[in-house]
């Protein structure tokens, strides 16, 4: 599987790395986001990219 972190720039988020891990190397305060090898990688981490930087919505009072 692949484990993918981010970071938080000026900018926004952007990805900070993409490490081929096993299920032995996860630990249970793990912020990083866990996918199967079988998805497009490239592909999630700029749907990821795009959720994390979109403005939040305002809350209804």
């Amino acid at each position: 599987m692949f484990a993918i972190s981010f970071h938080k720039t000026a900018s926004g988020f952007e990805v900070w790395e993409v490490a081929q891990v096993n299920a032995k190397d996860i630990k249970p305060d793990e912020t990083r986001v866990f996918v199967a090898r079988e998805v497009d990688v490239d592909w999630v981490v700029e749907a990821i990219e795009e959720r994390l930087n979109k403005p939040a919505a305002p809350v209804a009072a």
